[in-house]
């Protein structure tokens, strides 16, 4: 033997040719995918691989143009890459479509060698062929339709292109995507390879064990094949549609999502039969998948727009729904010179339901009341929730009387008796009305003025209705000037801070000073304060006013002890509404800790209405208030649900009477003997009880003679600026009647 690094001697020319015999025989019974292709774009030669992967025989190919496995555009691409290859001598990799036996395209990766003999005009190309049908199926079809959900399409847009995709890998087939509604109905969302008579005649046909391929699918929650359409009992009542059709087979699959709830149908409809062959199990597969993905985006879109326009508690309408809505109707109705009626509508006693039976009990209520509006109020016309127990409907009329017989039955449904647990509840509500086009021409206005016949229908009683009056919008302009007012008033420093003492009834020395805030405006004068505070809470001004208050009652009190005033606290009023303000406890704090204040310094009067508020944050918020060492005293005591059960929910340190039983305690023995009960109450939970309004001398004796360690009134002084303090101080105490 010759060494390793010897060249090789050169083959008989015998030897080679025998060589090549072998490799040809080898590659012509060879299962992978060949051909030899001549420079005229002819088959000189197919592998047995060619059945495998394209169905065509060898023999059926030789001698075939290539353009019959390729289209016009693929042939031409095909062509400029052989010149390629012929040029360089080097092989060119191109992924092509290819048709089979069937017609159907089949991507192949073809790796293109060129074959160069002696003589140039012989030359020829080998191409080897790769099945990649799938992953290049899947490339571009799921890259279609996932740029088509990116881009936010519609869901029948997409469906559309995607059965078009399917119909284009399979030629003979028509494909079509139905959805699943509440009702298990069939909704046609695409079948863009059927005429409009299907669409008609499908649509909204009931799923179910005898309801042709789709139907039964979705019923079954399984795939359903009919190989024969024309046999099937599953088309026993609809199989002369498919057939007029000439689609005589059909292989339906359920869509289903991330739960197993079937939402849609995914059905091939065929002229023939089909075999299952792996590529459409793959296609199918593929199909089902994009149709979940579709069908899980609609649903998400679906959740967020109930989310957004709905109520989740009644199922009604909210006002975002109610704002959009209405536009419409009154653009529709102004095209048709016709008239909305716009109907406010309030449960009465809500409040006292919800407090007395709880909130399960109001919730029970409010469904109840959807309910029965729903029933009253039916498409095209509107009925929202807009918050808590107030509604709106909007209803077309024919005139005035239309409008109260709408509004009486109303009434006449709200005020049957609903059962909450076991306990019977005869509920009613109230209406107010205003009309378009008389009362207004946009939603706001509407609406706006139908709350104000509302107000007018509470105020003559229960299970009312009442029209809008113009002498109502009068005094609503009056108070909307007052609003705007009161912007300015923050703005411009118009408001001020008085102070009213409060002294110790024992041995008349100073207790305190409760802050009182006042407006005096430059062109209305005093503006009461039961005028403006209501007018602050309404508008949202409300917190702002209170932070100044504290912030400026503070400020006071370190001034006057920084000049040698002795004032043991101060007492501001705080509205329900501040305590909505999670963030008020650290903002009081950050006030007390700027003007080197202890927390004992300050006291914060709340009403009894407090109670009455189900707002979450209102008793978390006095929680943190009292847990900052920040005494409360509950003002106003006995006006209002006052019960120990109230009294005990509420962290205060100090009750103050109402100075309505002061002034009535000389003549109303009732009142006398409830002053007393209340003391006592005070003393029993230890306590303090502040006794308001004392104006007379016979006022102080009566309630030194019942107990009461602490008084207020004018008694002792109206309420006085800040300059004067120090010299009523001087002058007043010890107090001596």
């Amino acid at each position: 033997m010759g060494s390793r690094h010897t060249p090789p001697l050169p083959l008989p020319a015998e030897s080679e040719q025998h060589i090549r015999n072998i490799l040809a025989s080898t590659l012509t019974g060879s299962l992978c995918a060949l051909l030899i292709i001549d420079g005229n774009g002819f088959i000189r030669h197919a592998s047995a691989g060619m059945a495998r992967l394209l169905g065509h025989a060898p023999d059926h190919l030789y001698a075939q143009s290539l353009d019959m496995l390729l289209s016009p555009d693929d042939l031409q691409t095909w062509h400029s890459q052989a010149r390629h290859c012929l040029s360089t001598a080097a092989p060119v990799r191109i992924d092509l479509p290819l048709r089979n036996a069937q017609g159907r395209p089949l991507w192949c990766a073809c790796q293109i060698m060129p074959c160069l003999p002696e003589h140039q005009d012989q030359a020829c190309l080998a191409m080897m062929l790769t099945d990649i049908g799938m992953s290049k199926i899947h490339e571009q079809f799921n890259g279609k339709i996932l740029a088509a959900l990116v881009e936010d399409k519609p869901i029948y847009d997409i469906a559309t292109l995607l059965c078009h995709e399917a119909m284009a890998l399979q030629p003979d087939c028509v494909a079509t995507i139905a959805k699943v509604d509440a009702q298990g109905r069939l909704r046609i969302v695409a079948a863009p390879g059927m005429p409009k008579h299907f669409y008609e005649e499908t649509e909204g046909m009931q799923i179910g064990p005898m309801a042709g391929s789709s139907g039964t699918a979705a019923y079954l929650g399984q795939t359903v094949v009919s190989h024969d359409i024309a046999t099937s009992p599953l088309w026993e009542h609809h199989r002369h549609l498919p057939l007029s059709l000439g689609l005589h087979a059909s292989y339906s699959h359920p869509i289903k999502d991330g739960n197993g709830k079937v939402v849609g149908v995914f059905t091939q409809y065929y002229r023939l039969p089909q075999k299952n062959d792996a590529m459409q199990s793959k296609l199918t597969a593929l199909c089902l998948q994009l149709c979940a993905l579709l069908f899980e985006r609609e649903a998400s879109r679906d959740e967020i727009q109930r989310l957004v326009f709905y109520d989740d508690l009644t199922g009604l309408p909210n006002r975002q729904f109610l704002q959009a809505q209405s536009r419409q109707a009154l653009a529709a109705a102004s095209r048709a010179s016709s008239k909305l009626a716009f109907m406010f509508i309030d449960i009465d006693g809500f409040k006292r339901i919800n407090d007395s039976l709880g909130t399960a009990a109001g919730n029970t209520l409010l469904k109840s009341t959807a309910h029965r509006l729903k029933g009253q109020i039916v498409e095209p016309d509107i009925v929202c929730r807009l918050s808590a127990d107030e509604f709106i409907a909007i209803v077309a009329f024919r005139d005035m009387r239309h409008v109260v017989d709408i509004a009486g039955n109303i009434l006449d449904q709200l005020s049957q008796p609903v059962m909450i647990g076991n306990v019977p509840v005869h509920p009613s509500a109230c209406i107010g009305i205003s009309t378009y086009p008389e009362d207004g021409q946009d939603t706001e206005q509407l609406i706006s003025r139908a709350s104000m016949a509302l107000d007018q229908a509470k105020t003559s009683g229960r299970n009312r209705w009442n029209f809008f009056d113009n002498a109502i919008n009068e005094a609503t302009q009056e108070h909307i000037a007052l609003e705007a007012a009161l912007h300015d008033a923050l703005d411009s420093a118009q408001l001020r801070l008085y102070y009213q003492p409060q002294i110790d009834l024992r041995d008349g020395s100073l207790h305190g000073f409760e802050a009182l805030t006042r407006w005096y405006h430059p062109k209305l004068g005093h503006v009461p304060p039961t005028l403006f505070i209501r007018i602050a809470e309404n508008c949202g001004l409300i917190d702002r006013i209170g932070i100044w208050s504290i912030t400026e009652a503070c400020q006071q009190l370190q001034r006057w002890r920084s000049a040698g005033v002795h004032i043991p606290s101060i007492s501001v009023n705080l509205s329900p509404n501040s305590l909505h303000d999670a963030a008020l406890p650290t903002k009081i704090g950050q006030i007390l800790w700027n003007e080197n204040l202890s927390p004992q310094d300050l006291i914060l009067e709340i009403t009894e209405n407090v109670l009455l508020d189900n707002h979450p944050d209102t008793l978390r918020t006095l929680d943190a208030i009292h847990r900052l060492g920040i005494r409360l005293a509950l003002d106003d005591f006995g006006t209002g649900y006052s019960s120990l059960g109230y009294l005990r929910r509420l962290p205060v340190c100090a009750i103050k009477l109402d100075k309505s039983y002061v002034h009535g305690m000389d003549t109303d023995i009732t009142l006398q003997a409830l002053t007393r009960a209340i003391l006592h109450i005070g003393d029993s939970m230890q306590l303090p009880v502040v006794a308001e309004g004392i104006e007379t001398t016979s006022h102080l004796a009566q309630l030194a003679e019942l107990g009461y360690h602490i008084g207020q009134g004018y008694l002792f002084s109206h309420p006085l600026p800040a300059h004067a303090v120090p010299s009523w101080i001087e002058i007043n105490t010890p107090w001596i009647s």
